[in-house]
C-alpha cells in the first residue's frame, strides 16, 4: 500500500484565499515549438514522449520554471477534471502535462505537472497533431501501444500563459508520491467539439477525491 502523507492532490483552489505572488511573466515559460514523437500507453491511455537525443539541449521538449529546465515526459487526461476552482462542481476535462528534470526520463524523481482544463469550442488554430493523436487512438487495438506524435501546445490555453495557481502536492494516482510541483492554469484550453468528444473517450473516467490542503499555501500569479 502507498504511504499517504499530508501534501496530497488534487485540491480545491479558492481564488480569494490564494496568495498573490508577483512571479512575473518569465517565471513559467513554455518552449514547446513542434510536434514530438512518442507512443500511446496501451493500458492507461497516457501519451509517453520519446526521450530527446540530448536531454541537456532539447528546447522543444522543455519548459522553464523559476529559471530551471524541465522536460515533458507524458500527457494524461481526466474526465471529469480533478482539481476544483471556486466551485464544488468539476469542470468536464483536465489534462496533465508531466515533466521531470533532464536525466530523469522515467520521471522517477521530482516532477512538475501543468494542469489545464479543456473546454469544447472554436479553435483559434488548426490542431493537426491532435487529430493524428486521435486517429492513432482509434486504430490502436485494446492493450497495444501505438506510435504517433503530439504537439503539447495543442493543450495549452490560447492566452494568459503567465496566469496560474501554484502549490506543492502529489501524484493523483498510485503511488501518490509527494514530489510534484503543480501549476494549474487559470485559463482553459479549447478544442473543437468533435475532438473534445473523442478526447473524453480516451481519458481516465474517474477523478480522485479532493484532498485536504492542511498547512499548505496556494499561490497565484495574478492579482485581478
Amino acid at each position: 500500500m502507498p504511504v499517504i502523507g499530508t501534501q496530497q492532490s488534487p485540491i480545491k483552489i479558492e481564488s480569494v484565499k490564494a496568495i498573490y505572488a508577483p512571479f512575473g511573466n518569465k517565471h513559467l515559460v513554455f518552449n514547446y515549438s513542434r510536434s514530438l514523437r512518442g507512443q500511446i500507453d496501451g493500458v492507461k491511455h497516457n501519451f509517453v514522449f520519446d526521450r530527446p537525443g540530448n536531454e541537456n539541449s532539447a528546447p522543444e521538449w522543455s519548459i522553464t520554471a523559476g529559471g530551471e529546465t524541465w522536460l515533458i515526459r507524458q500527457i494524461h487526461m481526466h474526465a471529469p477534471a480533478e482539481h476544483l476552482i471556486d466551485s464544488d462542481s468539476a469542470k468536464p476535462f483536465e489534462v496533465h502535462l508531466v515533466h521531470s528534470r533532464p536525466g530523469d526520463p522515467t520521471a522517477a524523481g521530482d516532477k512538475l505537472v501543468v494542469g489545464v482544463f479543456i473546454q469544447p469550442g472554436a479553435e483559434t488554430r488548426k490542431k493537426e497533431s491532435l487529430e493524428k493523436f486521435l486517429d492513432a487512438q482509434a486504430k490502436r487495438s485494446p492493450g497495444s501501444t501505438e506510435p504517433t506524435e503530439v504537439d503539447p501546445r495543442d493543450f495549452l490555453p490560447d492566452s494568459g500563459l503567465d496566469q496560474f495557481f501554484r502549490y506543492e502536492g502529489s501524484l493523483t494516482g498510485e503511488p501518490y508520491t509527494e514530489d510534484v510541483s503543480w501549476y494549474v492554469m487559470r485559463n482553459d484550453g479549447v478544442v473543437d467539439p468533435k475532438k473534445f468528444e473523442a478526447l473524453e473517450k480516451y481519458a481516465e473516467h474517474h477523478a480522485r477525491v479532493i484532498q485536504f490542503l492542511n498547512r499548505r499555501f496556494v499561490l497565484k500569479s495574478f492579482d485581478k
